[in-house]
């Protein structure tokens, strides 16, 4: 899934959204699945987890209006407004 939804978001050849929500929607499952196992696995080796880091915490929206009101927050220009007009 990594290459396939890295090359979906950095690229805009045949950009497809509903393929975008899904790749997002995927990597969730992933990150679901992937916290039940180092929880589980802290409780079998004695470690406690106090609290999850942010991006554990983080929950991508799941709807197309929502990923779009989120969109701007994630830019990678988010916050340049202004740009040097040439």
């Amino acid at each position: 899934m990594g290459a396939r939804a890295f090359f979906s978001t950095l690229t805009n050849v045949n950009f497809d959204p509903e393929r975008i929500i899904e790749l997002s929607t995927q990597a969730a499952d992933y990150k679901a699945r992937l916290q039940q196992k180092v929880q589980a696995a802290s409780l079998v080796n004695g470690i406690a987890i106090d609290e999850l880091s942010p991006a554990a915490k983080f929950e991508l929206p799941t709807t197309k209006e929502a990923l779009l009101a989120f969109a701007p927050t994630a830019a990678v220009n988010r916050g340049h407004d202004s740009y040097m007009k040439m």
